[in-house]
């Protein structure tokens, strides 16, 4: 998500834009939360100009989140999602031309008596930006189908990739023989990795010329796929020098699979993958990895634990504050989040979204009622990893949030590969 001026919205932009009702939320879950600053980009631009390039007063400061919630509700700022992200509540629709779905441009979707300075903001960017001669007309499904081209792709590259590396890990260790179907004849782990790269069947054929295009920019461009194939191939030459190579494949799927946005995340990630497995903790099953809640959630020994991963470049023990000052990992912090997940969003299992960790479950409502009739009681633990030279430390913290004992203190196992790996992801 970014935030942009209407002189800098392009006409892209516009199926983008999020209602203020919801850009508010997101917009303050960001400007509370110290440790995700690229949760939205520019933000911290925006906040320059609001003091004009001087420095503004902290994050937790009230009187400048309301200048800053202001901006969003009069449509001087305007929240945008990007990679392929769509809003929950759009403030445009497109209209076609007669009879034609492929001519037309883009009318706003307020009505005339919601939020009326912003709809008139709104009016004129439209205004402007369906007149401009290079996108009058355009319609909006080809550049669309081209994302979800290009996303299915990388898709495909990832599971060849995957396949691939474990094709030639059974064929070193003469687990599996792979013979030639025409030949018969054996083939070794390089020729394996070989053909399970180049003749693997894609899970996700593109449908329709849109996305076949925009599979075919993937394929053409050596920087796109950089997120999972340059990782996948990075994982894979660096086998041989890595210790518990199959672990290191697991830690990197689980970083550049689930939701992390930055390098410092990726690493502080990892911290928290090799952490749990050191203290014999599991995933419960029923967890969702969604963007205000934890990063994981175990039950070990029939007891619930929350885990909070940070990745900084310095030894930092300290973690976020919500809108009513209490800590990550705080009873108080788990309670309310227990209560929201178990009355507002139940109602919304099984339908339809594209936020973060997709519908909601009955499953994690679930687990989210056990963390409420604990009255937000539950081990609380925080992984934090300084990503300069791979330190990891791991504490319990106490109902209020503040650290009651360490847990663990090693250094992250594979720490120059992973660095180097996430550093080519994050490009």
């Amino acid at each position: 998500m970014r935030l942009k001026r209407p002189e800098d919205l392009e006409w892209s932009d516009l199926p983008n834009i999020e209602h203020p009702f919801f850009a508010r939320s997101d917009v303050e879950w960001a400007f509370l939360d110290d440790d995700e600053p690229d949760g939205i980009w520019d933000l911290d631009d925006v906040l320059a100009d609001l003091f004009d390039d001087l420095d503004p007063p902290p994050h937790w400061d009230p009187a400048t989140l309301d200048l800053l919630l202001d901006e969003i509700d009069y449509g001087e700022v305007f929240l945008v999602h990007e990679s392929g992200k769509r809003p929950f509540a759009p403030v445009v629709r497109w209209q076609a031309d007669g009879e034609s779905a492929d001519r037309g441009r883009w009318v706003s979707n307020l009505s005339m008596t919601e939020l009326p300075i912003l709809r008139r903001r709104l009016e004129d960017i439209l205004r402007r930006l369906n007149e401009t001669p290079a996108r009058r007309g355009s319609a909006p499904g080809s550049w669309w189908d081209k994302a979800v081209g290009g996303a299915k792709e990388l898709g495909n590259r990832f599971a060849k990739a995957n396949a691939a590396m474990n094709a030639e890990w059974l064929a070193e260790r003469n687990i599996v023989a792979f013979r030639d179907r025409a030949t018969g004849e054996t083939l070794g782990p390089g020729a394996v990795r070989q053909r399970y790269e180049t003749d693997g069947r894609d899970l996700l054929p593109p449908v329709g010329d849109g996305e076949a295009d925009g599979a075919r920019v993937v394929r053409d461009s050596a920087g796109a796929g950089a997120m999972l194939s340059a990782a996948m191939a990075l994982a894979t030459r660096f086998r041989s020098v890595v210790r518990h190579p199959d672990e290191f494949a697991a830690d990197l799927k689980q970083i550049l699979t689930h939701n992390t946005r930055s390098a410092p995340e990726a690493l502080g990630k990892a911290g928290l993958e090799q952490a749990k497995r050191r203290l014999g903790h599991r995933s419960d099953p029923r967890y969702v990895d969604r963007y205000h809640g934890p990063d994981d959630m175990t039950k070990k020994d029939g007891r619930l634990a929350e885990w909070e991963a940070k990745g900084n470049n310095q030894d930092s023990t300290s973690v976020a504050l919500d809108t009513k000052r209490n800590r990550q990992g705080s009873r108080e912090k788990n309670l309310r989040r227990a209560q929201l997940m178990t009355r507002d969003k139940a109602r919304k299992v099984g339908l339809p979204s594209d936020r973060q960790g997709g519908p909601y479950t009955a499953e994690e409502i679930d687990l989210w009622g056990e963390v409420r009739d604990l009255g937000g009681n539950k081990q609380h633990i925080s992984v934090h990893t300084n990503t300069n030279t791979g330190r990891v430390r791991v504490f319990e913290r106490d109902a209020d949030g503040n650290i009651a004992q360490t847990l663990d203190e090693f250094e992250l196992e594979n720490f120059n590969e992973l660095k180097q790996v996430i550093g080519e992801a994050f490009k």
